[in-house]
């Protein structure tokens, strides 16, 4: 059955030095539980850029893969002053699960349970100047 998609929350922390790769602190607690193979959409400032791989996983399950080419992902899709990068997937991939029980096989159906938590960094690059509203 469909459900509304909604933003949830969302913390990041990053050193602001325009036109600079710096580190990419994102932590979030999940709404919603995702199952394995699951994946969480990641979108920066539209004039931002982000860099696969996640560098570090400092609270979760385990590390994502992470993608910038699926289809599902709109590069801009025609707006002007738009960094196609900003945007990106990260997959919850079953077989990088942690949690196997004795038979190897996974204890649940969901990486991340609802409440979880997961606190990680990528790179990315910051604008030389940020959007205003």
């Amino acid at each position: 059955e469909p459900f509304a998609i909604v933003p949830m929350d969302v913390s990041i922390a990053y050193a602001a030095s325009s036109s600079t790769v710096v580190s990419l602190f994102v932590a979030f607690q999940v709404r919603i539980a995702v199952p394995y193979d699951g994946y969480i959409y990641l979108a920066a400032p539209k004039t931002y850029e982000l860099y696969c791989p996640v560098t570090k996983v400092l609270q979760g399950p385990f590390t994502p893969s992470c993608s910038q080419d699926d289809a599902i992902l709109t590069a801009c899709d025609g707006l002007t002053d738009c960094n196609p990068l900003h945007e990106l997937l990260l997959k919850l991939d079953k077989s990088s699960a942690t949690d196997l029980t004795d038979n190897g096989t996974v204890a649940s159906d969901y990486a991340l349970e609802q409440g979880d938590s997961m606190f990680f960094s990528l790179e990315a690059l910051v604008p030389e100047t940020t959007p205003t509203p």
